[in-house]
């Protein structure tokens, strides 16, 4: 029973470690979206007053894309409900037929997608928007930040992964309550391979942090962990290998009866070790003492004071 609960203490510990890793390793990840949500919505509120005014629209957009820490992002614009986007340093453009976009202006919450082809880029980019309303609150359009996918896979966001090599390297997957894939540290076209089997994404959104040990569709081992990200809407999935767990030294195709055992007979071991040392040898010396004394021998035993207490 001990060997059991000592099995499952290590188990939960691992897991637990795995969850505190996946969070470690993923903050460069989550701060860089964090950031991105806060810039979004600070644009929104600052677009409000000149939402109507092509050319100041366009002098705000440019001094936010000209500071050096706003390159990383590959777009950045407003986009009216007429669809007809003339406020963006990459120029303007014909939206028309996007409804979807529409679509996001009327539910007026913020919203993080993924487009596979980014009409600037050209490559996938997760997009950030923001409604931006007008002095009497209604929403008058949209204003929209784009990151590439590989400048969320750089070598800082995948910083503390470099040196976990193996079958199945780590791999950092976030997804939406919808179990749409957002981001992934190896590359969106292998993402699906690091799911666990048999668990489906929207399954995962529905629950507390946790971690759990599965098989992933690549068919191996593996240690999961799910955290919330972004108020329930974002999730982090960490696929790490399970060799990383402490409770590896239980996998081994021993039965769990197999431990007592084995300590049954170490303490055995140990018990004969101490009373041929501390008894049975002294015994065996006065045996063999009183066998010559019977055999009229008088001479004394030599004495070994080597060891003896001063």
């Amino acid at each position: 029973v001990q060997t059991r609960q000592y099995q499952e203490e290590a188990a939960r510990r691992a897991e637990a470690a795995v969850l505190g890793a996946t969070m470690q390793a993923a903050a460069p990840l989550t701060g860089l979206m964090s950031r991105s949500q806060g810039a979004v919505a600070a644009l929104a509120a600052a677009l409000a007053g000149v939402a109507d005014d092509p050319v100041a629209c366009n002098e705000l957009l440019a001094r936010f894309y000209a500071q050096p820490v706003n390159r990383a992002y590959s777009f950045v614009g407003f986009v009216p409900r007429s669809l007809q986007m003339d406020c963006s340093p990459q120029g303007p453009r014909d939206l028309t037929g996007q409804d979807h976009l529409v679509e996001r202006m009327d539910t007026g919450l913020p919203t993080i997608t993924v487009n596979q082809h980014g009409m600037v880029s050209g490559t996938s980019v997760l997009i950030f928007s923001h409604p931006v309303r007008n002095s009497s609150g209604a929403v008058v359009g949209l204003v929209s930040l784009s990151i590439p996918q590989r400048a969320l896979a750089t070598a800082e966001l995948r910083h503390g992964l470099e040196d976990r090599v193996g079958p199945e390297p780590v791999a950092l997957i976030t997804f939406d309550s919808s179990g749409h894939i957002m981001t992934s540290s190896v590359g969106l076209e292998e993402a699906a391979g690091r799911l666990p089997q048999g668990i489906a994404l929207t399954d995962l959104a529905k629950r507390s942090p946790r971690s759990f040990r599965s098989v992933s569709v690549n068919g191996f081992d593996r240690v999961f962990a799910v955290v919330p990200l972004a108020d329930g809407n974002l999730f982090l999935l960490g696929n790490w290998a399970l060799q990383s767990s402490d409770a590896m030294i239980f996998d081994a195709p021993v039965p769990v009866l197999a431990f007592p055992v084995l300590m049954w007979l170490a303490s055995l071991l140990v018990a004969q070790l101490a009373s041929e040392h501390q008894v049975l040898r002294h015994l065996r010396a006065l045996r063999r003492a009183i066998a010559d004394f019977s055999g009229g021998s008088r001479r004394l035993p030599e004495t070994d004071l080597e060891d003896a207490p001063m």
